[in-house]
């Protein structure tokens, strides 16, 4: 019976125990839960279209507009910032509102980049050219130039009969683009060398050309100068002149004939010896007139000019004395006459 009574007082102290234990621990809880800040999820902000946009669109600042959502509410691959989408190419037509993601945009130096961002009133044209005519290895996309013709003119259009003529067509324009590289190709990576071994041994070999295959130039030009240029291509021959960027002026252009870079032929005078038989001194003059005594004892025509002796014939010897040369020349005796022995 008393070991019952102790077990039941035991059992009661571990009960009481345990409820105090637990109660404890349910103020621990509620009070670690009352100082604990709710985790608070900021809202974001997008990118999208403030009005309908059709494709091969420029995005401009008044194209765009953002929208502020929850984190659950916002797009997939959205962009946050405009400036990221700034002189973009739509590849796609937008709605008003819609979100802007890459897959929006044309790849970066496509021509369809290209094309979308030729200004009003301007035209690309392009001009086939040998490397000589296209500065083969200078010119660059971005870079201005000049283009020279060439022409060969026909005797009935020009007023001194057929000639080669040269003009300046058209004066500072853009190179939008040389070869496949445009102004919108993204800049080439840097090449990891490797040590000298990279740079002679593992570097890819450039692609060779052949010296008669034309390099295709795209220019950025007027609607005129375009069809002043194409008469150019099929009539006669182009080169490009590059200028300096800065440089902003604009030369008169004038025609260059052939002829003013050979100058005058045959303008120089040539002076003759003329003769003629003695004849009578009244010949020779007009009346009241002085004849001159030397032109009438040898017959030669007044202001001609009179030929000089011919040289004796002579002998020359060269003389060195160390870094002194000097040069003697000693008479030749004359040839005797076999005949005659003078």
């Amino acid at each position: 019976m008393a070991q019952w009574r102790w077990s039941i007082v035991g059992l009661v102290v571990a009960g009481f125990v345990a409820a105090l234990c637990a109660a404890a621990l349910v103020f621990l809880v509620r009070s670690e839960s009352r100082n604990k800040k709710p985790v608070v999820i900021p809202d974001i902000t997008y990118v999208c279209a403030a009005k309908a946009l059709p494709a091969m669109t420029r995005l401009e600042s008044e194209s765009l507009a953002t929208r502020t959502v929850t984190a659950k509410q916002a797009p997939e691959a959205y962009i946050s910032n405009s400036a990221q989408v700034l002189g973009k190419v739509l590849a796609i037509p937008l709605v008003e509102g819609q979100p802007l993601t890459q897959s929006c945009f044309v790849p970066n130096g496509s021509s369809q980049q290209m094309a979308a961002n030729i200004p009003s009133g301007k035209r690309a044209v392009t001009l086939s050219l040998p490397g000589d005519s296209s500065m083969k290895g200078l010119l660059y996309p971005g870079s201005l130039v000049d283009v020279v013709a060439s022409f060969d003119v026909p005797a009935d259009k020009m007023p001194g009969g057929r000639a080669q003529v040269s003009k300046v067509m058209v004066q500072n324009v853009e190179v939008l683009a040389v070869e496949e590289k445009t102004v919108f190709t993204p800049p080439e990576a840097p090449a990891n060398s490797g040590g000298i071994g990279g740079i002679l041994g593992n570097a890819p070999a450039p692609m060779q050309r052949q010296e008669h295959q034309l390099e295709l130039v795209t220019l950025l030009v007027d609607p005129t100068q375009a069809q002043a240029l194409r008469l150019a291509m099929q009539h006669g021959t182009v080169s490009l002149a590059m200028r300096n960027p800065t440089d902003q002026t604009v030369p008169e252009a004038k025609v260059t004939l052939i002829g003013d870079l050979l100058g005058p032929i045959g303008s120089e005078p040539t002076t003759q010896t003329t003769s003629m038989p003695a004849v009578s001194p009244v010949f020779m003059s007009e009346p009241g007139a002085k004849a001159e005594p030397s032109a009438m004892k040898t017959g030669e025509m007044p202001g001609a000019k009179v030929e000089p002796p011919p040289e004796k014939p002579h002998w020359d010897v060269t003389i060195l004395r160390g870094g002194v040369s000097e040069t003697r020349s000693f008479d030749l005796p004359p040839i005797k006459s076999r005949s005659t022995g003078k």
